[in-house]
């Protein structure tokens, strides 16, 4: 894709890695908003690694949660192609907000 603008979200979790990945993969699991961004987005998660990647018209993602002793880190990169560009804050401010409220 050409021309694309980068998230980067680093979310200090005060819950394990294990716990995290968990609720997290519920947020990706049924996201409404990225169903309507794109209803055939594809995404892929490794339980084991806790990764997960995400790929649609106009995007794509990956998520990791690093385990910092009893507490974690998750990290997002996303890069939005020039359509969805003009949303970039729109769309790192919603995601920071469900992170919040998911892991809190």
């Amino acid at each position: 894709m050409a021309s694309m603008a980068k998230i980067n979200i680093e979310y200090n979790s005060s819950l394990n890695a294990e716990e995290t990945y968990s609720k997290i993969k519920g947020l990706i699991d049924d996201n409404k908003d990225l169903k309507s961004i794109d209803r055939n987005y594809s995404f892929s998660m490794d339980d084991d690694k806790k990764q997960a990647s995400a790929k649609g018209k106009g995007f794509d993602a990956d998520m990791q949660v690093i385990s910092s002793g009893d507490t974690s880190v998750v990290k997002f990169s996303i890069n939005i192609g020039l359509m969805l560009s003009p949303f970039k804050g729109v769309i790192e401010e919603k995601l920071k907000s469900r992170l919040e409220k998911v892991l809190s």
